[in-house]
């Protein structure tokens, strides 16, 4: 379900089908932006803006594909596939998120990656059909046990 909203813009109406009293209904949802908290309200009124980020063309991402010396150098299976990362920018929105070096990503918009360039393309189409974040599954090598997670890009400052 995180995925699909995710992938939704703000305010588009969608089908979601839910199980009630053993049988299937339709209902009509509208996607709405996660409410502030009484508590956020004030926090923002009393401290100052935070700092902007930088979102590069490719988001601040060095990626490679996964070869035998990538394999050894983050201790990855050798059934692994997806894309590796080798670098994260400072000052950009994906140094905040959570990504480290060695992380694998698998998916961008539940298609596979196995090279930068499909990473870097749908990123090129999320900004192109004016998405603000892309969502990316993970492998987080730096967690323990390593966790597969969805990680929301920032794509554009939108």
């Amino acid at each position: 379900m995180k995925r699909f909203v995710v992938a939704t813009p703000i305010g588009q109406t969608v089908p979601v089908t839910v199980l009630r009293d053993g049988q299937e209904k339709v209902l009509q949802i509208t996607i709405k932006e996660w409410p502030a908290t009484a508590a956020e309200i004030r926090a923002a009124s009393t401290q100052a803006a935070a700092p902007t980020v930088t979102i590069p063309t490719d988001l601040g991402l060095s990626l490679s594909a996964i070869t035998d010396d990538v394999r050894a150098k983050y201790g990855l299976d050798v059934a692994q596939s997806g894309v590796v990362i080798n670098g994260i920018a400072a000052g950009t929105d994906a140094a905040t998120s959570g990504l480290s070096s060695g992380d694998v990503i698998l998916r961008v918009q539940n298609d596979p990656v196995q090279a930068s360039q499909q990473v870097q393309a749908a990123i090129d189409a999320a900004r192109a059909q004016h998405r603000p974040y892309v969502a990316a599954l993970v492998l987080q090598k730096t967690q323990d046990p390593p966790a597969l997670n969805w990680i929301p890009l920032r794509v554009s400052q939108e």
